[in-house]
């Protein structure tokens, strides 16, 4: 899943990519304007980490974990579900 990275830097890096150059990137492929402005909002809402384990567990699910991925801009997620 994608994750809303804690580095400054990487968060700076990260926001000027999903708000500026993908919804221009996503317009010019898909001729339709909000075709990626959503994105970058759900990702900053989405809970991740420990939260998201969290609700897995509350779901039944066990064993969970999470391991940033690519300076945490995306979560790789384990549980299992007996």
């Amino acid at each position: 899943e994608f994750a809303y990275p804690s580095n400054a830097l990487v968060r700076a890096l990260y926001d000027f990519y999903f708000t500026r150059l993908l919804p221009l990137i996503g317009k010019l492929i898909s001729h339709d304007s909000s075709a990626y402005e959503y994105l970058p909002t759900s990702v900053k809402h989405f809970i991740y980490g420990a939260d998201f384990t969290s609700h897995l567990e509350s779901a039944g699910f066990n064993n969970t974990s999470f391991k940033p991925q690519t300076f945490s801009i995306s979560m790789l997620y384990r549980a299992k579900k007996l």
